[in-house]
C-alpha cells in the first residue's frame, strides 16, 4: 500500500507549479488556476449594491423602507439568526411581514416557519403558506425562476394544495428554463 503513496504525491507535485509566486493548480484549457487563500474583499460599489449581504444593516433597512421586499426578508433573516445583529424573533417577524405584504413568497414562507420567540399560530401559518404559494406562482408567471421552483415544491409536497407531481414538474421545467439549476435537477428526478 505504501508504494501507491509516492506516485500519488508525484502526480500532485506535477499539478502544482511555482510556490514562490503563489500556488498554481494544474493546467486547464484556459491556462492555470490560481489559488487565492482569501478572496478579495468587496469594494464600496458592491457593498452599496448588496448591503444586506455584506452586513450594512442601516442601508439594508433603508432599502426595505423604500419598498424592496428582498431587503425586508434579508433583514428578517439577519434578526432571526443573529447574523449582523443580536437575534430577535419579534423584529424578524416584522421584517418578514413587510416582505410578505409585498407578495414576496420567501418572506411569507419565513414568517410561517418562524416559531421561536413569537406565538405559534397554525392557522395563521397556513394562511401565510397559501400566500407564499400564490406569490410564488405569480412571480413564476412574471419570469422569476425561483418563484417557479417554490411553486413546484409546494405542489410536490402537497402542503397547501393536493399533491400534484405533474403540476410540480411543469413548474420545475419553467424554473429550469429560467436558469434555476435545482429546477433542472428536479425535472430529471421526477421523470
Amino acid at each position: 500500500m505504501k508504494w501507491m503513496v509516492f506516485p500519488a504525491l508525484a502526480v500532485v507535485g506535477l499539478g502544482a507549479v511555482g510556490c514562490a509566486e503563489g500556488l498554481q493548480l494544474g493546467a486547464t484549457s484556459q491556462g492555470t488556476l490560481a489559488y487565492e487563500a482569501h478572496p478579495a474583499a468587496p469594494d464600496a460599489i458592491e457593498v452599496a449594491a448588496k448591503p444586506c449581504k455584506y452586513g450594512d444593516t442601516a442601508r439594508c433597512i433603508e432599502q426595505c423602507q423604500t419598498g424592496d421586499p428582498k431587503a425586508c426578508n434579508a433583514m428578517g433573516v439577519i434578526f432571526e439568526y443573529g447574523r449582523f445583529a443580536p437575534p430577535d424573533s419579534a423584529i424578524a417577524s416584522g421584517f418578514y411581514q413587510r416582505a410578505c405584504d409585498s407578495n414576496y413568497a420567501p418572506g411569507c414562507t419565513n414568517l410561517a416557519w418562524l416559531g421561536h420567540g413569537v406565538p405559534h399560530d397554525v392557522q395563521q401559518a397556513m394562511v401565510l403558506f397559501t400566500r407564499a404559494f400564490d406569490a410564488s406562482r405569480l412571480a413564476c408567471h412574471r419570469g422569476d425562476g425561483h418563484g417557479c421552483l417554490m411553486a413546484g415544491q409546494f405542489m410536490l409536497r402537497g402542503d397547501i394544495t393536493p399533491k400534484d407531481e405533474d403540476g410540480a414538474l411543469a413548474y420545475f421545467k419553467l424554473a429550469c428554463d429560467q436558469g434555476e439549476r435545482e429546477g433542472c435537477d428536479l425535472v430529471e428526478t421526477l421523470r
